[in-house]
């Protein structure tokens, strides 16, 4: 009889330890609302502003009697005056597809060692210098993208695209260096003098771009980027008298964009 009493007992605890247990108000609600709010990209509303940074290789467009000159004189070529450089820029959304932005671009192009084509020194050794171009870019600019930026889920919650390829215009001055540094020539008297000559000026600047937000994290994009930015300004200095400097360019670039 005892043993059968205890039997009962054993087979009362192992029902009460499989029941299901009583969830507390909410509990369900709470378990599904979780997986929603850790979906990727998931934000609280649509971000309002973004700062991006890149590296840009720029394509010098070199078209004018400056250009032109170095070339004849010196073993310079028309590619010596590409550059790397780096750029930023802080976005606002105007619209959802909308955004106004302000930036800086920063190009240099290396110091190439150039020689006089048709001259040598009385040593018989060539007659160098070293030339350099920076290029300084203050602009201003609209991007409209060609899709939405995302889409919200319900009142509060905001998904980004995966991609978002956009264009844009936009002005801006730039300030530009020219710098030629080692021996030259004087035209009228043939005499070889050492000297720093210099150019340097501001030049207004248009330029159109296009490119494409890639997501790779909630709030972190890779961006790639095409822009070309026309500007001339009128040379000083060591090239007073020449005609406007082309300081136009194509330039591609890569980096992150962060939204918030």
């Amino acid at each position: 009889m005892r043993i059968g009493m205890l039997a009962l007992a054993a087979l009362g605890l192992t029902a009460v330890a499989s029941a299901p247990a009583h969830a507390a108000p909410g509990d369900a609600e709470a378990v599904q609302e979780e997986p929603a709010g850790r979906q990727p990209g998931f934000l609280f509303g649509r971000p309002g502003a973004a700062v991006g940074f890149r590296v840009n290789w720029n394509r010098a467009r070199a078209e004018s009697d400056v250009h032109n000159f170095l070339t004849d004189i010196l073993t310079l070529e028309q590619r010596d005056f590409d550059a790397l450089g780096v750029g930023i820029d802080l976005g606002f959304a105007v619209t959802s597809r909308l955004d106004v932005r302000a930036g800086l671009d920063y190009v240099k192009t290396p110091e190439t060692t150039s020689e006089f084509s048709e001259f040598v020194g009385s040593d018989g050794l060539p007659i160098a210098q070293d030339t350099w171009l920076s290029q300084t870019d203050f602009n201003a600019s609209v991007a409209f993208a060609l899709i939405p930026r995302g889409r919200s889920v319900g009142q509060y919650a905001w998904i980004p695209n995966a991609v978002v390829p956009y264009v844009g215009a936009g002005v801006g001055m730039q300030r530009y260096a020219l710098d030629m540094l080692g021996e030259f020539v004087d035209a009228a008297t043939l005499d070889i003098f050492e000297d720093h000559l210099q150019a340097s000026g501001w030049a207004p600047s248009v330029h159109l771009y296009g490119g494409a937000d890639i997501r790779l994290l909630q709030r972190l994009y890779l961006t790639a980027e095409a822009r070309y930015v026309r500007a001339s300004a009128e040379p000083s200095g060591a090239f007073d008298g020449f005609e406007d400097i082309d300081l136009s360019g194509m330039r591609v670039g890569a980096g992150i964009r962060f939204i918030f």
